[in-house]
């Protein structure tokens, strides 16, 4: 008994020993004389942390927002992020036809005759997009309207 825990106690301080390298590279801080790694942000260093963008901010909260072309979808005036999914959307929380906030109820061409929302119109954030006043676009749009503003 005392032989097996003697060699246990032998084999595992030759495997701690082994592992402790110390010729090891630190990945974080890798010696001048290795090129560092950049991933395809471009020369953004792999371990250097990348800028956070700001918090959106939407002025309009509760607002409808003025259209840029005839016929757009309607912008939302708050964050688009909230959860649709197969089962449940929650933009029909707020916006559908017995919903108890004072809010635009969802169009009546997105509805069924039924008066259920039509599958092909289910994922609203496909055509109405939040618009918050603080963040640059990620596409530059030159798009322009006859008769609307700019």
């Amino acid at each position: 008994m005392q032989r097996l825990t003697l060699t246990s106690a032998v084999a595992a301080s030759l495997l701690l020993l082994g592992c402790n390298n110390p010729n090891a590279v630190d990945p974080f801080h890798p010696p001048e004389s290795i090129e560092p790694v950049y991933s395809q942000r471009g020369p953004t260093a792999v371990a250097d942390p990348s800028p956070s963008l700001p918090m959106a901010n939407y002025p309009n909260k509760g607002h409808t927002l003025p259209r840029a072309f005839e016929n757009q979808p309607p912008l939302n005036p708050h964050k688009p992020n909230y959860q649709i999914s197969a089962k449940r959307n929650t933009c029909q929380s707020c916006h559908g036809i017995n919903a108890k906030a004072d809010v635009p109820v969802t169009h009546s061409s997105h509805r069924l005759d039924n008066g259920e929302l039509d599958p092909h119109y289910y994922f609203c954030v496909q055509c109405h997009v939040g618009q918050a006043d603080n963040i640059e676009p990620m596409v530059g749009n030159s798009f322009s309207a006859p008769g609307y503003p700019n």
